[in-house]
Formats: structure tokens, C-alpha cells, sequence
């Protein structure tokens, strides 16, 4: 099922109380935003529908943390396996003594799933097959994510494509992230200097959403005290006029990425 079919499928069982209580959304591999902005897009929905917020407002409490949404998931760069004697879990397990505070459901959110460690499986399988009744659990994982069978038969698994076009922007994606690992931001004193730390710490917050704001303002503080030419200064301002009109979130901000690496990189 192609992204946008999923998602008004998907929100539309939610609607009518139809949610399987634990879900596995397979994506494409190596594409952590994929099935990242599919996940915001859906809960910043449901805040917008049960707590009245505007999409921007839901936006900003989804990046801050909401009381009835759990995030799990591995902060290590190396991706080593969510193991028991880590206790990985400890906070689910809480989690799910507690009964929703401001939404109907509470969601628990597993990123990068494939890395459960076959006995932290096993471990896990009574919950998954019996959780609170007010949560909702949801693992994401690469399509070619080989679970255990008992996991499998105790989930409903949806496989979600990207369209031609999501491809392409995760492409300029990788794209832009190697533009900022190059030399020619490593060997330019002034650009290091604004890039280096926030905006390295940024873009690889591939298992979050990207703050564009950030970035764009790294990349305006740097063109305001740089000599580069009128052309670039002319086409950031272009670029940032537009997301400023089209700040309400849509699902996804990497475009902005792909036309930044354009004038930088092209």
C-alpha cells in the first residue's frame, strides 16, 4: 500500500475505533524518514481531533513530548540490538501500568524494531499479545525485517511503499547529508564554524524529524556574513519565503534539503 493510501486507511480505523492494538509498519530499507513522517503525520491528526489544536500547534507538541506518546528507540549511531539486560523496555513496561491522561489511546512507538534481540522477542510476546486495552503499539521496521513468527502472528502488518516522488527526495536527502560531510564544508573555516555543531547534530536526526528552522537559519547567518555571490543570498530568501508560507505541517520538509543542496552543490 502506497504511503498516502495508508495513512487515510490507517486514520480512518482509528476514527472508528478499529485500531489493531499492535501494528508493524515495513518500509523501505534504510529510509528512517519514511516511516517517521508517516507516524508524525498520523499523531499530529489525532491531537488535532481530540485536543482541538491547530496542525502547527500539534506539530510543536509532538517535537516537545506528549504525556500519552512513548518513543523507544536506540540512540547509538552503530545500532546495537535492544537486549533485556539493557533493560530497553523498562519504560514501556510503565507505561503500560497507566491509563491515557489527555487522549482516548495511549501510543507506544518502537523505531528501528528490527534490532530486538530474539530473547527480548519472547519477552515481550504477553504484552503484545495482551497490552493495556487504551494502548495503542507500533513497531517500524525495514521490509526486509525478519520477526519471529510469534511476533508476526500476533500483529497486523502493513507494508507501505514510497511513490516515485518520496524516493526521489530521500535521495536528495543523502544527497544534502553528504554535501555537509564534504570538503567543502570541512575545508571552509567560516562555514564549519556554523555548521559543525547544530547543524551536524541536525541532519543526523534521521529517527526524528529534521528542524528546518535551524538549518535555515545556520544557512542564513552564514550567507549574511559571507561573500558569496547575489544569486545564492537571492535564492535562500526565495526558499525561505516559501516554508515560512507553508510552515503548517504537510508530512515532510526534505524538499527544503533538496533545493538547498541545489544552490550549494549544483
Amino acid at each position: 500500500m502506497q504511503r498516502n493510501d495508508f495513512i487515510i486507511h490507517f486514520f480512518s480505523l482509528w476514527k472508528n475505533s478499529k485500531l489493531p492494538h499492535f501494528n508493524i509498519f515495513l518500509g523501505p530499507k534504510n529510509e528512517d524518514l519514511f516511516l517517521q513522517s508517516i507516524i508524525d503525520h498520523f499523531l499530529i491528526e489525532v491531537l488535532v481531533k481530540e485536543q482541538s489544536f491547530s496542525q502547527g500547534q500539534a506539530k510543536e507538541v509532538l517535537e516537545k513530548g506528549h504525556a500519552d506518546i512513548l518513543w523507544i528507540n536506540k540512540s547509538s549511531i552503530k545500532r546495537k540490538s535492544y537486549r533485556i539486560q539493557d533493560n530497553d523496555f523498562e519504560d514501556m513496561l510503565k507505561f503500560l501500568e497507566y491509563k491515557p491522561l489527555q487522549l482516548n489511546k495511549r501510543f507506544i512507538i518502537i523505531r528501528d524494531a528490527d534490532l530486538l534481540s530474539y530473547a527480548l522477542c519472547n519477552k515481550l510476546l504477553k504484552t503484545l499479545e495482551e497490552p493495556n486495552q487504551d494502548t495503542i503499539i507500533i513497531f517500524l521496521a525495514p521490509e526486509d525485517t525478519n520477526f519471529i513468527q510469534t511476533i508476526i502472528s500476533r500483529a497486523r502488518v502493513w507494508h507501505i511503499s514510497a511513490t516515485n516522488i518520496e524516493e526521489s527526495l530521500y535521495k536528495d536527502y543523502l544527497s544534502f547529508k553528504n554535501f555537509t560531510e564534504s570538503e567543502l564544508i570541512t575545508n571552509n573555516k567560516i562555514l564549519k564554524e556554523y555548521f559543525e555543531k547544530e547543524f551536524s547534530a541536525q541532519i543526523q536526526k534521521s529517527k526524528k524529524s529534521i528542524d528546518i528552522d535551524i538549518i535555515l537559519n545556520l544557512f542564513l547567518e552564514y550567507e549574511s556574513n559571507s561573500q558569496s555571490s547575489y544569486k545564492n543570498k537571492n535564492k535562500l530568501l526565495e526558499i525561505i519565503k516559501k516554508y515560512q508560507y507553508d510552515k503548517v505541517f504537510n508530512g515532510s520538509h526534505i524538499h527544503i534539503l533538496a533545493e538547498l543542496n541545489n544552490i550549494y552543490c549544483s
